[in-house]
């Protein structure tokens, strides 16, 4: 934005400066092996795996970079990697490489022909995850053209109870031996909040169909109608846009989620933001079916939970409840809210 649009040039031409270094600064961004672009991709690994350091130019190799073949006005950078950690970090580079050149296209005339940056990484040694959210356009439709949108911030907390209700009763419908619990435990400063849950879980392939998916919820899917054209079963699920989640973020700046379904292998998603990819890594200490939200809050919205305003919240919406759900303040005192009777 500082670099001059034009300039005069010696021979009386005008020359473009800022499309110049728009050129350049792209330019040098797709050199994957910049020690300036190392450090960025870097940055976007966890501390543990920093380690690799100067080795990182190790575990990938860039083979080649121009326009996608089938899709339109899109750049294809294609590599190998074999490691899974910068895999996700490469991942990540991709949205600094999208917003980058969004952001030169909004400034600088005339634009660049390519508006999307797309990585195909072929993976060596590991099974790659590459999770983020996206949009079933219908039901997004439905939500913007009503009253539906959230004007509470403590919304959330419903959201996720929601949620877990629907997974317990879905396990419960399996499982009818089985004796649901829910939980939320807020820390001492109430800088998180968790919500747990021991229902059914979910795992890589349900979390792809349609936790990644906003608008799609599972409850409301031709997979749920066929188990619910069986009149003896009788299931009752809360959620319906499947949008429910995406609350988190009117008071978060991260979300952990845990989560294992019987049979799989557990999972660990860290969520920074939503239109990122997330961070996803299987779990490995032994984790019961179920799933577990941390939401870490914002820090106004610290200041507001000390007004104990999210246990009023929840002493309303939580009291009717079928499933009991037990609360854990942040003095260590429980309660149990739920079950209770209605007139």
């Amino acid at each position: 934005e500082d670099v001059p649009p034009t300039a005069p040039y010696r021979t009386g031409e005008t020359v473009h400066v800022q499309f110049i270094a728009a050129c350049l600064r792209l330019a040098g961004a797709f050199i994957l092996d910049a020690p300036a672009v190392k450090k960025q991709i870097l940055s976007f690994m966890s501390p543990i795996a920093n380690v690799i350091g100067n080795g990182l130019e190790k575990c990938f190799q860039v083979t080649s970079v121009g326009p996608h073949p089938h899709l339109q006005a899109t750049i294809r950078v294609r590599l190998d990697c074999n490691d899974a950690e910068v895999h996700r970090a490469l991942k990540q580079y991709e949205r600094s490489l999208q917003r980058l050149l969004s952001g030169v296209n909004r400034l600088v005339r005339p634009r660049f022909l390519f508006t999307d940056v797309h990585f195909e990484i072929a993976p060596t040694g590991y099974e790659p995850i590459d999770l983020k959210f996206s949009v079933d356009t219908s039901s997004a439709l439905q939500l913007f053209m009503g009253n539906t949108l959230y004007s509470d911030r403590r919304v959330f907390l419903r959201e996720l109870i929601q949620n877990a209700v629907d997974a317990c009763n879905m396990r419960q419908f399996f499982e009818p031996d089985y004796s649901p619990a829910i939980s939320i435990d807020f820390n001492p400063d109430i800088s998180e909040i968790k919500v747990r849950d021991n229902g059914i879980g979910m795992s890589k392939q349900w979390i792809e169909k349609y936790f990644l998916n906003i608008g799609l919820s599972f409850y409301q899917s031709d997979e749920i109608l066929r188990i619910n054209r069986n009149a003896d079963i009788q299931l009752s699920f809360i959620s319906r846009f499947g949008i429910g989640f995406l609350s988190c973020f009117l008071v978060a700046e991260k979300v952990v989620v845990k989560t294992r379904k019987s049979g799989y292998t557990g999972l660990f998603v860290t969520i920074t933001n939503i239109e990122d990819y997330f961070d996803v890594r299987f779990l490995q200490e032994d984790m019961p079916v179920g799933t577990e939200v941390t939401v870490v809050l914002k820090e106004n919205s610290r200041r507001y939970s000390r007004s104990l305003e999210y246990l009023g919240y929840l002493k309303t919406n939580v009291r009717f409840l079928p499933i009991a759900v037990t609360i854990t303040d942040e003095n260590g005192e429980t309660m149990t809210l739920g079950q209770e009777p209605m007139d």
